[in-house]
């Protein structure tokens, strides 16, 4: 009779819910008598290569579980393998011990794998390989490198609770059932660059303590890091198949990065905390951002949105300590949370598609409407731009108060532009064309605050009657009124000659001086009701 291993294992927790009993025992071929089997004898004393060989043979004759639960193994060499059993039960490997590499590069692997709890301490490749099953990798530790590159993921990654103590590199990877990395650790670099994620990648409560770096990634699904920890610097690998060009990179400053990446549903980082900066720069960001609940843990930190489409959902942070940068980027529906104050954002260059500037009117007032930072050092071009996109963006919605504050701001930085080609160039004619541009903008803004101010011609009408009043008395002119009070009546009735006519006068000069007061005025008086009625239709 054929001794068995006789090994048991400890199957009472929950990781064992499919096993019954409190104990499970190996009923593999024994080595010798009163020996375990192959796969649970000190891997320091069988041949590795005859643990391959018998492991595969395993799989190809097997009809029920694998079950290898406990094992204790040197290495698995099984790159190029077909890993297919004839029923779909899974490799079990669950609470198991490998001391040195796990290679299963350019693998097919067509069944279940089970490393739940398993302690691998030296590297994990699955370059290149195909698994169409679920793998589950559940509060297991890797304390070597792990390689992902280019792994095709059919089914569903499990990753709760695992501690990665070694560099994660999964770039052009796949996940077409989604990852779980719920509760995992990543103590060292984790490098997704260019990796696909057809459904959701879950890396709820994960922390990362050398940042993450998703760059040319693309989610299909949501992309969830709701109350991860992430610290910066940031990593990018170097190519772990030795590629030259291809270099370790720390980012220095930067938590998690996502530059170029596409997630066509929500991006959830949600009482999230970081202490370095998150980037986004030219990303398309299909639905909505939620950063609600960020915290900074006492870092300045920047959202780098710059050149990222249509941002739009729910994001927050303290005014003090998070700036989202919108340089270049679109920005929808955005509503702010946590007490954030419309300072957390930063505005160069931005396209506003259905911004409610509305909500925060009151902290825009307060700044005179003011979205630019004065501390940056735009140009009047610079700004001239970023208010005439304010304001279409305001128009498209039908916000008429925002709209009119960021024309005469626009309207503002257009007169300092010619103001500043006008001293700056060299050519006269340059020069004189600009001067005329800035009288012509400085008439619009003093008459009547370029036609969104209805009491400016008002004050202006006054200015003009008490400076032609002025005028009236040096010529003592010939009056029927009292003097002096008689001047203002007189330059009262001449600025409003289009409506009773122009008084009488004596001499060649007054008379001028009352038609131009009356040209003045007349322009005036169209001014006002053409202020007015753009006020009233606002």
């Amino acid at each position: 009779m054929t001794a068995t291993c006789g090994y048991s294992h400890d199957v009472s927790g929950e990781r064992f819910d499919d096993i019954d009993g409190d104990r499970w025992v190996c009923p593999r071929e024994a080595l010798s008598d009163g020996g375990p089997c192959l796969f649970h004898a000190n891997p320091d004393h069988v041949d590795g290569t005859a643990v391959c060989d018998q492991l595969l043979q395993a799989i190809n004759e097997g009809s029920g579980p694998l079950r290898l639960i406990g094992a204790s193994l040197g290495g698995l060499d099984l790159d190029y393998a077909v890993l297919d059993g004839p029923s779909n039960q899974p490799m079990d490997l669950r609470e198991s011990t490998i001391t040195r590499s796990v290679s299963l590069r350019h693998a097919t692997v067509k069944m279940p794998l089970l490393l739940q709890g398993s302690h691998l301490h030296g590297t994990l490749d699955l370059e290149d390989s195909v698994l169409t099953r679920r793998v589950d990798f559940g509060g297991a530790t890797l304390a070597g490198r792990v390689s992902f590159r280019m792994a095709d993921f059919q089914s569903w990654l499990d990753l709760g609770g695992a501690e990665f103590r070694g560099p994660v590199y999964a770039r052009v990877a796949r996940f077409r059932r989604g990852i779980y990395g719920v509760d995992t650790l990543f103590t060292d670099a984790a490098d997704f660059l260019n990796t696909r994620f057809d459904d959701v990648a879950n890396f709820y409560r994960a922390t990362f303590e050398s940042g993450a770096v998703f760059d040319s990634s693309t989610f299909t699904s949501n992309a969830q890091f709701i109350e991860a920890t992430i610290d910066a610097p940031a990593v990018k690998l170097d190519s772990s198949s030795g590629n030259p060009r291809s270099t370790a990179e720390t980012l220095g400053g930067v938590a998690l990065s996502m530059n170029s990446v596409t997630c066509e549903r929500e991006f959830r980082l949600t009482d999230t905390t970081l202490t370095g900066d998150i980037t986004f720069t030219g990303s398309d960001l299909g639905r909505d951002l939620r950063t609600g609940g960020l915290s900074t843990d006492g870092s300045d930190i920047v959202v780098d949105c710059t050149g990222t489409s249509v941002i739009s959902g729910v994001v927050g942070g303290d005014a003090e300590s998070v700036t989202y940068d919108m340089t270049e980027a679109a920005v929808g529906e955005v509503e702010l949370v946590d007490n954030a104050e419309f300072s957390i954002f930063c505005f160069d260059a931005t396209t506003f598609e259905g911004f409610d500037f509305s909500s925060y009117k009151r902290e825009l007032a307060a700044n005179d409407w003011q979205l630019h930072d004065d501390e940056s050092d735009w140009s009047p071009e610079q700004l001239e731009n970023l208010y005439l996109r304010a304001k279409n963006g305001a128009n498209e919605i039908g916000d008429n108060r925002a709209a009119a504050e960021f024309f005469t701001r626009e309207m503002d930085y257009v007169r300092r532009g010619h103001w500043r080609r006008m001293v700056e160039t060299s050519s006269p004619v340059t020069a004189l064309r600009s001067a005329g541009k800035w009288i012509s903008n400085v008439s619009l803004k003093v008459s009547c605050g370029y036609g969104e101010r209805p009491l400016r011609p008002v004050f202006f009408s006054l200015t003009v009657i008490m400076l032609f009043a002025g005028v009236y008395g040096a010529f003592d002119a010939p009056i029927t009124y009292t003097k002096p009070l008689g001047f203002i009546i007189f330059s009262i009735v001449s600025f409003v000659s289009i409506i009773l006519g122009l008084p009488e006068a004596a001499g060649t000069l007054l008379s001028f001086v009352i038609a131009v007061e009356a040209f003045i005025g007349g322009f005036t008086i169209a001014l006002f009701v053409f202020t007015l009625t753009r006020s009233i239709s606002r």
